[in-house]
């Protein structure tokens, strides 16, 4: 079984669609995780330029088409935002269309602020009833502070309460490092999420002084060598997304501040590449 490791779309910022597809096609890499994401209230600054917006979700097919002519797949569709109003609800029910028509079998997703819980739970059988209907895997993912998923010691009483098979659990460890101020055993937490998991995020942080941001996967400080011995003894192939959002800033683990910076595309492409081989060594995935 081929292990499915997909390149986060989030990192080209500043680059179109065809532009990714062309970069990822010329690395080799065969899965892509798009991204129709709003960046919750931990964020400050402009968004940063997610590549699917609702416009696009009626382009599924043409998108798809891109994505196949470039040797691409997705196994996976970040479509983080808040679900505790029919609003939110509504669009996101719209994107789990959209990740369901390009080919993805779990879409990823924010819950939403600890003190809106109960609306995030009644909103939530709505999306299990969508969910069932498209056969799509909703990853719940760890999220920010204050939000009501922010660990994997938080994921079996949330599993509990939805008690649906649809809904999973998204580990991302470059936010449970941040939302934690990295007084977190990683290993030890992801080791009790890990039946509840669909997918990872793997990301990496960097300290310098007092400012945090994200780097290349296996260049931080993100524990992953328990990490990925736990996924190879796991023996499901859970799908991992590279996410390197280096635009991110916190300064004494205030509230990210979203950088105007864009790297040149070299750049990126190296981040990814350095990202790939260090994953792929981990994992023992042989080409």
């Amino acid at each position: 079984m081929e292990w499915p490791v997909s390149v986060g779309a989030n990192l080209y910022k500043g680059y179109d669609l065809v532009t990714v597809f062309q970069s990822l096609s010329r690395l080799g890499i065969r899965y892509v995780d798009l991204d129709f994401i709003k960046p919750p209230a931990t964020f400050k600054g402009n968004a940063y330029l997610a590549h699917i917006s609702e416009e696009d979700l009626g382009r599924s097919a043409e998108i798809r088409t891109m994505m196949t002519d470039h040797g691409l797949e997705a196994v996976t569709f970040s479509g983080h935002m808040y679900l505790v109003r029919a609003e939110e609800v509504s669009l996101f029910k719209k994107k789990m269309r959209f990740a369901r028509e390009i080919g993805a079998k779990i879409i990823s997703t924010n819950q939403g602020p600890r003190e809106r819980a109960d609306d995030f739970y009644r909103y939530m059988e709505e999306v299990v009833r969508e969910a069932e209907i498209l056969d799509l895997i909703v990853g719940l993912e760890t999220a920010m502070p204050g939000d009501i998923l922010e660990t994997g010691q938080d994921a079996g009483k949330l599993m509990e309460r939805i008690g649906s098979p649809q809904v999973r659990l998204t580990y991302d460890t470059g936010n449970i490092f941040y939302s934690q101020r990295g007084n977190i055993n990683l290993p030890e937490d992801f080791h009790v999420a890990l039946p509840y998991c669909s997918n990872l995020h793997f990301k990496d942080a960097c300290l310098q002084d007092d400012r945090l941001h994200y780097c290349a996967v296996g260049q931080g400080l993100v524990s992953f060598d328990p990490i990925c011995q736990m996924l190879r003894e796991d023996h499901r192939h859970l799908p991992v997304t590279v996410e390197v959002p280096y635009f991110f800033e916190s300064r004494n683990w205030s509230r990210f501040d979203t950088l105007d910076e864009i790297k040149p595309l070299a750049a990126v492409e190296e981040i990814v590449q350095t990202s790939l081989d260090f994953i792929r060594q981990r994992l023992g995935i042989v080409d």
